[in-house]
């Protein structure tokens, strides 16, 4: 073992390790560049600059800081193999360490020093590493003025005084020993650079990515950089802006979200967040109110919308649609934006508002603020639209009770699909259930509903707790806001979903880019996509004032264009296109409910009417029987043009000529009677005191809706509209249900009677689906507005409307039924001035 010495150079404080026959050297840096040499013995080093480090080198080279260090390190060499010589150890310095003296070796001047500073930086990338600025001074009393320049990995890392605060981490650092002097020449204009030490002790880069100092952004740069974050480009974007720009730029990512936070930041300046808040909002002439809580100065909820969102508002109040979101801001505070639709079918932001939490009376706070954003009373929204938050719904209906509320259908099907996915086995069965799901949502008339529902109530039989789910949860509290047949009684401009809400929140989102963000950073965001909403709004309404599409260049548009938005013309044109069609598509559908015989029917009917020279109608093969009297026939009056005596005309002469108590009348009148019983033969099965006041009996076909075939015969539909009929009762019971529930005695009841109105295509009805009298007979005579009189061998009785005001004296209307044979219902005409029975609630 020998004693190898680690000797550290005072002119430029670089290590060296030689040991050459036990002596130990120490080489001055110059002697390597050619620039001479001074060689010292180590006592020859100055005691006062001498200070001790105990380090372990292994092959490696060392720099210190001010003073020469001497340490032993015992190193196993085999002396006969391994004595390096000086000249050897020359070159391993050379290869260990690079020396970039003749690459900053110029006799340029430079007229600034900030042109020398970009020199040298420049030279120094060429080369693999970065130059900064170790120390300068300008040249004040007393002091020269210089510029010391060094490797970025200069210097020594100096630990914190809290190590254990800290997280794992490191240091570029290194000592390296490379350095450059600038100074001023003694003109002071220009420049000069010196080279102190061209070495370093750690390799050069292949690459500058990853090196901050050589990413830092310039001052240019950081100004495109502010610019590019206002308008809300993706940080990824901005390097990419950037890097295009410049080929040599080597900033990363962080750099960027550093940048980015630091402009933010002063921007802000020494306000706090909620000042900025406010001074933001107050800049730009926001609307805005807040409230803190009781105990403390902490902001609960706070409410903004921009002016030109009040002006939209109160143009375009029909229709609101309101949503709460989350993950938007560091603080988790739900977010409530309503929004409305414009004329041109664009969204606009009514307003936000940051809630404490989603209570009612958090909700309540901020719609009240949106009530007071409408400068008349009168203008309040029409129909507003959510989901199914209860507290929600209870705020709405607090502060805009005259509005619609609807419940959003999308999200109606959403909670009912996951509800059949869980209940409803096995999973074959989901599709079937959820189209009829699907069908009833979209039912366009209540009997449509009706029908609809109970082929839905089939299909779930076997899943009787999935089944209760959907009646208890969805139809009987909430039908009415969520089915066609209700839903579409009111203006909703066809929003029946909160999709333009939720479309907001995408949108907002996307800006934000993460849920990180404070209340001012959220707030920029809105605002830059509520300008460009507004953007987009008025050039959709000058497109709308200018832009005249061919189709709607007709006189039927004339006095619409350049007033009405080009979606309403589209809407009004398709509308003008389906009445030329809408007949038609309801003869398809009649004909695909026909049976065979009916379809044939159909068909030979609409095909005399397209082909009506093909008609099989022939003129009657005799003379037509009049209604007038019967009179011998002599050649004259048939040949006569002369009118023929109405009954009365033929009555008035008759007891003219003889007496009313003449024996001779009186047979005549037996004689009419007679003949009467005999074209009658159901007459006996009436009441003998009404016999003799019924003119004619009709009979119907008796299939199980003879009775309501005799009704539709007698309103002159003609008896095959029976099916219209039991229609027209479905719509009257649904109608004015609570009535007829009062009516009936029990809701149990009113749905036996309703459902047995219900019927499909069967030849014979089965009982239960019968004409029951006295219950149908209040139905019939109300909706139809006629007084029903039903006569029968187990009591006659008499039916008026339930509402209206009674009729003028000659303008009532009686239609008569009769009751036979205890199973069937038949036409009755009855002769003027009959008796009527009692009413039926006598």
């Amino acid at each position: 073992m020998i004693c190898r010495k680690v000797i550290l150079c005072n002119c430029c404080r670089t290590e060296f390790s030689v040991a050459y026959k036990g002596v130990i050297i120490v080489f001055h840096l110059p002697f390597f560049v050619g620039r001479g040499s001074v060689l010292k013995s180590v006592g020859e080093v100055p005691e006062k600059r001498r200070r001790r480090r105990e380090i372990i080198m292994q092959d490696s080279v060392r720099s210190t800081n001010h003073v020469s260090d001497e340490v032993d390190m015992p190193i196993s060499l085999e002396e006969d193999d391994n004595k390096l010589s000086v000249e050897e150890n020359k070159l391993a310095l050379i290869e260990n360490n690079g020396d970039y003296t003749n690459a900053f070796l110029t006799d340029m001047v430079f007229p600034s020093r900030d042109d020398l500073i970009n020199w040298t930086r420049a030279v120094g990338k060429a080369h693999g590493f970065v130059v900064v600025i170790i120390r300068s001074n300008s040249g004040g009393i007393g002091r020269k003025t210089m510029l010391i320049l060094g490797c970025e990995r200069s210097g020594k890392y100096r630990q914190y005084k809290n190590e254990l605060a800290r997280k794992v981490s490191g240091t570029r650092k290194c000592e390296c020993p490379f350095r450059l002097r600038g100074r001023p020449l003694k003109s002071g204009e220009w420049w000069k650079l010196n080279v102190v030490c061209g070495f370093h002790n750690h390799d050069v880069a292949e690459t500058l990515e990853g090196h901050a100092y050589a990413g830092r952004l310039s001052g240019e740069e950081k100004s495109l950089l502010g610019d590019m974050t206002k308008n809300m480009v993706k940080p990824k974007n901005i390097l990419l802006t950037l890097r295009g720009h410049d080929d040599h730029n080597v900033t990363n990512i962080k750099q960027i979200y550093n940048a980015r936070h630091k402009y933010r930041k002063s921007e802000r300046g020494p306000r706090t967040e909620l000042q900025h808040l406010m001074k933001l909002m107050e800049r730009d002439k926001y609307v805005y109110w807040y409230r803190r809580t009781e105990t403390s100065n902490v902001v609960r909820d706070i409410f903004w919308t921009h002016p030109d969102g009040i002006k939209l508002l109160n143009a375009f109040h029909i229709v609101l649609i309101i949503d709460t979101t989350y993950k938007t801001n560091k603080y988790r505070l739900p977010l409530l934006e309503i929004v409305g639709v414009t004329s041109t079918e664009l969204t606009f932001s009514v307003g936000f508002a940051y809630l404490e939490c989603e209570g009612e009376d958090n909700f309540t706070w901020a719609l009240e603020k949106v009530r007071g954003l409408f400068l008349r009373d009168e203008l309040v929204p029409q129909v507003i639209v959510t989901d199914r938050d209860i507290a929600l719904m209870n705020a709405v209906e607090t502060v805009f009770p005259s509005a619609t509320y609807l419940l959003c259908q999308f999200h109606v099907s959403k909670n009912v699909k996951s509800k059949c996915k869980l209940l409803v086995s096995p999973v074959n069965e989901w599709d079937c259930v959820m189209d009829a799901w699907v069908i009833l949502m979209d039912s366009s008339t209540e009997i449509e509903y009706e029908e609809r529902f109970l082929k839905f109530e089939t299909k779930c039989s076997k899943f009787p707790i999935f089944l209760d789910y959907v009646n208890r949860t969805w139809l009987n509290p909430y039908k009415e806001r969520f089915v066609s047949c209700w839903i579409d009684r009111v203006m909703h401009l066809g929003n029946t979903t909160t999709n333009m809400v939720e479309s907001a929140h995408a949108r907002l989102k996307r800006l934000l880019q993460d849920s990180r963000g404070d209340l001012c950073s959220c707030w920029d965001e809105m605002n830059n996509m509520i300008i460009l909403q507004h953007n987009d709004i008025k050039a959709s309404f000058e497109r709308s004032m200018i832009i005249v599409e061919h189709r709607f260049n007709k006189g039927f548009y004339a006095k619409l264009r350049g007033f009405v938005s080009n979606n309403a013309l589209a809407h009004i044109a398709n509308e003008y296109e389906r009445v030329k069609i809408v007949e038609f598509e309801a003869l398809q559908k009649r004909f695909s409910e026909l049976d065979v015989c009916g379809k044939i029917t159909l068909k030979n009917k609409l095909h005399e009417l397209a082909f009506p020279d093909t008609t099989s109608m022939c003129p009657p093969p005799d003379k037509v029987r009049t209604k007038g009297a019967i009179k011998g026939k002599t050649l004259q009056m048939e040949r006569s043009t002369k009118r023929e005596p109405s009954f009365f005309e033929y009555v008035d002469g008759l007891y003219s000529v003889h007496d009313s108590s003449s024996p001779r009348l009186s047979s005549d009148v037996k004689r009419r009677n007679n003949k009467k019983k005999k074209v009658m033969p159901m007459l006996d099965l009436f009441p003998v005191q009404l016999q003799n006041y019924i003119e004619r009996i009709v009979d119907v076909e008796a299939d199980g809706n003879c009775g309501y075939r005799a009704i539709a015969a007698l309103l002159g539909k003609g008896e095959e509209s029976w099916a219209q009929v039991r229609l027209d009762l479905i719509r009257e019971l649904g109608q004015y249900r609570h009535v007829y529930v009062n009516l009936f005695g029990s809701e149990e009841r009113y749905i036996q009677l309703r459902t047995s109105l219900f019927v499909g295509n069967e030849k014979m009805v089965s009982p239960d689906k019968w004409m029951t009298i006295p219950d149908m007979g209040y139905v019939i005579a109300s909706r139809y507005n006629v007084i029903l009189i039903h006569i029968s061998i187990h009591g006659s009785m008499t039916f008026f409307p339930l509402r209206g005001e009674p009729p003028q004296l000659m303008n009532h209307r009686i239609i008569c039924i009769g009751f036979v044979n205890g199973c069937h219902f038949v036409q009755v005409f009855m002769v003027d001035g009959t008796p009527v029975p009692p009413t039926a609630l006598q």
